[in-house]
């Protein structure tokens, strides 16, 4: 089950399930998985295994992003959507 940014799932487990293996951030969540006051809670949010796409996100903070996953949570996956395509998906 896909995750958008931080949307809540509790309470809606029957409807949307208990697992989130793929979550997807824009730009200004990649900056907050990158601050340091937020990175550990957030980190420790995320399943197991899973996907974090940051889309729209501008390739410095791609970096700094995969970084800190890598840093703290070297399970985790991370892509970038890059703007290109997130854009040309809307055309």
């Amino acid at each position: 089950m896909p995750s958008y940014a931080q949307a809540p799932v509790e309470g809606y487990e029957r409807h949307v399930g208990r697992n989130t293996t793929l979550r997807l951030v824009n730009n200004v969540w990649a900056g907050n998985y990158v601050s340091m006051a937020a990175t550990s809670s957030l980190l420790a949010d995320l399943q197991a295994n899973s996907l974090l796409v940051a889309t729209r996100a501008r390739p410095e903070h791609y970096v700094r992003l995969r970084k800190a996953v890598g840093k703290g949570r070297p399970d985790i996956k991370t892509l970038l959507l890059s703007v290109e395509v997130s854009h040309g998906a809307r055309t």
